[in-house]
Parts: structure tokens; C-alpha cells; sequence
């Protein structure tokens, strides 16, 4: 899964383990959530652990006033 860090522009790779955590990410979605960063003898791997929250779509939709 690819996601990026609205707040800092940052873009990573991240390995989804558990079926239920991958189900819930929907593409073009903010979320809030738990991540864990493993090292292993064949480089860092970053992990989500938990969907903490669904915040909704990136692209702001204007509010009629």
C-alpha cells in the first residue's frame, strides 16, 4: 500500500499484514492509524498496526453557504 502524509508531503510503501486492516483502506481517504517500523536483516519495514479512524476523502468538498 502506498500512502502519504498530508501534513509533511512524505510518501511510503507500507506492509499490510492483517486482511481486515487491508479491507478497510479505501483509495483517496485520510485516516488516522497506528504504524510499528521493524528492522530485520533485510532493511526497515514499516507497518500499519491499527485503522485508528476514517477522517474522509482528501479532496475537500466545498461547504455551500
Amino acid at each position: 500500500v502506498k500512502m502519504v502524509d498530508l501534513s509533511e508531503g512524505d510518501s511510503f510503501d507500507i506492509n499490510v499484514k492483517e486482511r481486515e486492516v487491508a479491507e478497510k483502506i479505501e483509495p483517496m481517504c485520510k485516516f488516522t492509524v497506528n504504524l510499528s517500523l521493524n528492522n530485520s536483516q533485510y532493511g526497515m519495514r514499516l507497518n500499519i498496526d491499527a485503522i485508528i479512524q476514517k477522517m474522509g476523502n482528501i479532496l475537500a468538498q466545498p461547504k455551500d453557504k
